[in-house]
């Protein structure tokens, strides 16, 4: 049971900042306390299995995007010889761990937020003045668990399908990649058709009106100051080259390297308002 009522714009425009900023942090300190927190906050709302299953799917898409990058990637200061004279970098093999890490941490965000936003709310805060684009963007939102919902069953499927059957490595990577294709193409077509049925339903021919209703409150305007000053402070130290490194052509970080000042603070402080929130209504609902 949700006790704090909070305006669906809150939600839209803070998901978004932490979308933006999973991809223009890659300092792995950052890296690292944006997963611990966005895990916490996933965990707290009850998505336990949700984790479950994304690391199970993304798990060899994440090794399959850090391979493709250090073989096809000789960008790099830092060779690293296979046999002969074949070499990898190893700035290609960061670069491809923390963009597939990234990816990762970005469809935990998506789970975090459709916990909290529906289809409804989306077309609450978009569709008075935007219903073209608020359809856009929820079939969008809507894309990245559906494709994840697709791939479980698909892995379950493929399971069956082999659980008698000695796959060789070589086998097993083209049937995954033979799945991805399968779960994109099935979700676009069903994308499409859901965007058939909105028209003929008659969507966007007259003014929409909502059953909903929301007002800004104290909280609202708390989290919308804090959710700006902190990336404000956020936005103002990556300006500095505080939470972001180099890769190419030296990938010179340590972790003695220690990230703890005013910017690193703001970034954890935009992370947990939402975690402290699931927290205090579940103290106040056991107390």
């Amino acid at each position: 049971m949700k006790i704090t009522r909070i305006h669906p714009a809150i939600f839209i425009v803070y998901f978004l900042i932490l979308i933006i900023f999973a991809f223009l942090f890659n300092n792995p300190y950052y890296v690292i306390t944006y997963g611990i927190l966005i895990l916490t906050l996933i965990a707290l709302q009850g998505s336990i299995s949700e984790i479950k299953s994304t690391t199970k799917v993304f798990l060899p898409v994440i090794l399959f995007i850090t391979l493709l990058n250090t073989i096809f990637t000789h960008v790099g200061d830092t060779h690293i010889y296979i046999f002969g004279s074949y070499y990898v970098t190893f700035e290609a093999l960061v670069y491809g761990v923390i963009m597939a890490v990234t990816f990762f941490l970005v469809t935990l965000t998506f789970i975090a937020y459709n916990t909290y936003v529906s289809y409804q709310d989306m077309l609450y805060v978009f569709s008075k003045k935007y219903p073209n684009l608020s359809m856009i963007i929820i079939m969008s939102l809507r894309f990245v668990p559906l494709i994840q919902k697709r791939s479980n069953e698909l892995l379950e499927l493929s399971k069956l399908k082999n659980r008698n059957e000695d796959l060789k490595f070589t086998e097993k990577t083209s049937e995954l990649i033979q799945n991805l294709g399968l779960v994109v193409s099935w979700s676009l077509e069903e994308a499409m058709q859901s965007a058939s049925s909105m028209k003929s339903r008659g969507y966007n021919i007259t003014k929409r009106t909502s059953y909903l209703r929301y007002d800004f409150n104290k909280i609202d305007v708390l989290l919308t100051v804090l959710i700006l000053v902190t990336a404000t402070i956020s936005v103002y130290g990556l300006y500095n080259g505080v939470g972001s490194i180099m890769i190419y052509p030296k990938f010179t970080f340590t972790f003695s390297q220690t990230p703890f000042n005013i910017y690193y603070f703001a970034y954890v402080v935009l992370l947990l308002p939402f975690i402290i929130i699931e927290i205090w209504e579940r103290i106040l609902w056991h107390s």
